[in-house]
């Protein structure tokens, strides 16, 4: 008798394990594939760089997504996207899923904008357009020309003349350095093909 009582009991202990986790599954696919109502749409909503998972649903619902932040990071990880959060300035709209949104910022499908550098500038006004734009994060500020070229590589080299002038385009949080350093590249680029022409070499090319 005993030993039919235990087998029924495990059995419904079983059972109910097995709804516990069936009803959970089911919450989770619902919660995933269910529409969210968003309070304007598109919605803009911003993932900094360095971003946890944690972090970026924190950013999400803090934008006005109406998103369970909780639920949001158990989807992240049993997707096994927790550690793909791309950093950059997203767009909500209408009818986005939580899925959807987790494929966005971990995908990377974020929006850009863009910094001109305009040819004849001075490094000075390369330093100031770089210090408009709000989605740039400002790590030179309060630098010297000669300390950014040492963060660059060319401690000894002067600033002016080193970058080549044209449109930049930055996530949002990108680092104003990260720009520097890509127009950077661009003009030496552009000096050893120019060397190049020539039948020549420039002394910094390698």
């Amino acid at each position: 008798y005993l030993r039919d009582f235990s087998m029924r009991a495990l059995r419904t202990v079983l059972l109910l394990g097995f709804a516990v986790l069936f009803g959970a599954l089911g919450w989770f696919l619902w919660f995933a594939m269910t529409p969210l109502s968003l309070p304007s749409s598109p919605l803009d909503f911003s993932i900094n760089v360095g971003s946890s998972l944690r972090s970026a649903s924190r950013q999400m619902v803090a934008a006005g997504i109406p998103m369970p932040e909780s639920a949001s990071n158990v989807l992240g990880r049993i997707s096994g996207r927790s550690t793909r959060i791309k950093a950059g300035g997203y767009e909500a709209t209408q009818g986005d899923t939580p899925w959807e949104l987790l494929r966005k910022i971990t995908q990377g499908e974020y929006q850009l904008a863009e910094v001109v550098l305009i040819e004849g500038w001075t490094f000075a006004q390369m330093r100031a357009a770089l210090d408009q734009p709000p989605g740039v994060r400002h790590d030179t500020r309060g630098l010297s020309d000669a300390q950014i070229m040492a963060k660059l590589g060319e401690p000894a080299v002067p600033a002016e003349g080193r970058f080549f002038p044209d449109t930049y385009y930055f996530a949002n949080g990108e680092p104003d350095l990260h720009i520097l350093a890509r127009a950077h590249r661009a003009m030496q680029r552009q000096l050893a093909l120019a060397w190049q022409a020539r039948g020549e070499s420039p002394l910094w090319v390698v």
